[in-house]
Formats: C-alpha cells, structure tokens, sequence
C-alpha cells in the first residue's frame, strides 16, 4: 500500500487511510510504503495497526523546514510538491506480495507506485479521493505543471489494473479525459466510510449556552471554499427577523484562512471557534443539534467531490445542511437521507434551509438507513475482495 500521507497526520487523506487500515490489516497482511516526517507530529488516538509493517522515508533532508517550504513551492512549479519523496522508491521483492495498491491524494502516491509497478508487474490498484489533472480548484497551476500531471495520471490510468473512484462524477470525468483507455469497465465507486465505534472514543467539550442551539460546522475554510454563504443567509434571517436567530449559536471548528477573518465582524449570531482531534470532532458532532456542509461552488453546477465529513456528519446521525452544488453525490446523498440542500450561490435558500434547520431539523429513519450503508465494514469489505481479485 503506498500512500505519502498516512496516520497520526491529522488530514483528511490521513485519516481515510486510518480508518481504511483497521479494518483492512485484519483481512490482508499490509506494507504500508509512506513519508516519515510526519509521525514526529499528529493525533496521538490514530495509530497504524501494528501488523502494519511500515515503510516510512524521507524525501530531501533540508538544513531548516522554511528552506524544505521554498523548495516544495518551487518544484510545485513544475511538478508535485511531494516529488522528491516519490522518487525515493523502496527496494521491494516482488515475491513478497500480491497486489500493489497506491491511492491519492496527492498524487505522489500514485508516482512512486507507478516504479514500483515498473519493477514489479504486480496487479495494481490506484485509487483517487479526488480528480488529478482535471481537479478544477488546481487553476493556480502553471501549464508545465498540469502537463507533467496528465503524464504521471495517463501512466495510471492505463497500466493500472483497477481504478476507484469515489463519486460516480469523478469517475466520469477520466472516462470523458481517457475515451480510450476502458476506464468504465475497470473501475468501481467507492465512497468513503464510517466506524461508529469511533464516535464515543474521547467525549469532546463543546461550546454551550442555556436553551441555545449550536449548528456547527467541522473543516477549513481556504481557497474557495468560503463561511460566506452562511454568513450572508445568517445576516438576511436577522434583517428580516431578529428573533430567530435568538437562540442560536455558530460553531465553525477547523482553520480559516486569513482572508476570510473581517467576514466574522459584526455577526448578529454567537461564533464559537475552535479546533478538534479528529475523534474529539466526531464526538462534538454527535453533540451538536444540527451540522453545516460547505463546500466550494463550481462553474459547472455540478459537485464532483465526497468530503469526507459529510460521511462523518451521516455517521452521527444529526440533521444536516447541505450548502453544496444542487448536483452531485455530496447532494444526493443529503437528499437521500432526507436532507436540504441549497448551492453556494443561492443566498435565499440557504436562509430557508436554516430556518428548517433551526425550526424542526430532524434525524429521520432516511439517515438511519443511509448511515448504514458507509460502515468501513462495508466498504472496506468491498476494497478487500477487489484485492484478492486483482
């Protein structure tokens, strides 16, 4: 298994291949080839398994971590960031294993899985959290660089035995970039998974005050993906109605990028800011009386993505809002359980959505089922039997 980020890093990709390997190490005996900086820092909770036998490396050793940020930024010029590392491949036999399965993000993953491959001819399973190449929030990028990208991507894609994917939209997107390679008939959907056992693991503390509601929502904020939308609907509730908002109070626990700060002045609703360790945050989500979804807007109308919470938010089983592209998995799945869902862009219906939210916001026998249907049990389940298969 080769993944650059791995546990106790406390990312969404990290914390994806955590969860993947508690319940994968007991079906298959795992190699976990990843990037050794990060186990000197983390969540202490999310540790490998130990029948994990790891392979951790180091890409460059740089004399400080500011001149190790200069050069990151400088080959992400041309490159992924995480090259170097990528370049470092660990000498394996190929008797020792029997399937080679590498996932992304970033896409380093994929590029030193791809040598790995060259070396081996192992069967190869790659799996993609999110698009590569064609990711549409990567505008930034130079054209060197996304040429570089589609190169290391077209190699997977048609060498790779088996592709995952975890939304039927992204899945799309590399059947319509590669008509020719078969993508459809070698890949499945995957999406990402709970454990409920998870949720009860530390009893996190969250902001509470009398006859009050806390709606909260867990991630960052950067890039795109803005608390303006909410801000905006929360600033129009209290325009035209001040009382409803009275006993409410917002939770925004994740970073938020600088930019973003005057957007908290002058509020007519309680912030409360903070951050969790991931099971502290599965632990106030079951705390709070409903939960947010922000996610960015696309051009297209169209949602590609699985935020990884929104998996976490089904798992504990609270009304939900989904402030997302009206299409796309994320939404469906919200519909699904009986959830709103209103765009980024549409300021009064996302005022609407809150006001149900805070008027009856309800867990419905919808979400109880849909919650059911993401267990790591399940899914991994699933990515265990596409191994021995491979």
């Amino acid at each position: 298994m080769v993944s650059y980020f791995a546990p106790p890093t406390q990312n969404a990709e990290a914390i994806l291949v955590w969860k993947t390997l508690r319940v994968l190490s007991h079906l298959h005996r795992i190699t976990l080839v990843t990037n050794a900086p990060q186990f000197q820092q983390g969540d202490p909770d999310m540790r490998i398994p130990s029948g994990v036998d790891v392979h951790a490396h180091r890409s460059v050793t740089f004399r400080s971590a500011f001149s190790g940020k200069v050069a990151e930024r400088l080959i992400g010029k041309l490159e992924d960031e995480n090259l170097l590392w990528a370049l470092r491949v660990p000498k394996i036999e190929k008797s020792d294993f029997d399937v080679l399965y590498s996932r992304s993000h970033p896409g380093a993953s994929h590029i030193l899985a791809a040598s790995l491959w060259k070396r081996t001819r192992l069967p190869w399973v790659a799996q993609f959290s999110d698009p590569w190449s064609a990711n549409p929030y990567h505008s930034h990028h130079t054209i060197i660089r996304k040429l570089r990208d589609q190169e290391h991507e077209r190699f997977v894609i048609e060498h790779a035995d088996q592709l995952i994917f975890p939304t039927v939209e992204i899945q799309e997107i590399y059947e319509k970039a590669y008509p020719l390679k078969s993508v459809k008939s070698r890949s499945i959907v995957l999406p990402h998974h709970v454990s409920e056992d998870l949720y009860s693991v530390r009893n996190a503390m969250v902001p509470t005050e009398n006859g009050k509601m806390l709606l909260s929502y867990f991630g960052d904020f950067y890039g795109l993906r803005s608390p303006a939308p909410l801000l905006d609907a929360l600033r129009s509730i209290h325009a035209r109605n001040p009382d409803k908002l009275s006993r409410v109070a917002i939770g925004l626990f994740g970073n938020l990028e600088k930019k973003f700060a005057p957007l908290l002045e002058h509020l007519p609703v309680r912030v409360h800011r903070g951050r969790y360790t991931y099971l502290e945050s599965l632990s106030a989500m079951k705390k709070s009386h409903g939960l947010l979804l922000i996610d960015a807007p696309n051009d297209t109308g169209v949602n590609p993505f699985l935020a990884s919470k929104l998996i976490d938010y089904i798992g504990a089983k609270r009304p939900i809002l989904g402030i997302t592209e009206e299409r796309g998995t994320a939404a469906n799945l919200l519909r699904q359980g009986g959830q709103y869902v209103a765009s980024p862009r549409a300021v009064d219906k996302i005022v609407y959505g809150l006001e149900q939210l805070i008027e009856s916001g309800k867990v419905t026998a919808r979400m109880e089922r849909l919650a059911e249907s993401f267990t790591s049990e399940k899914i991994v389940g699933e990515l265990a039997k596409l191994l021995d298969k491979a």
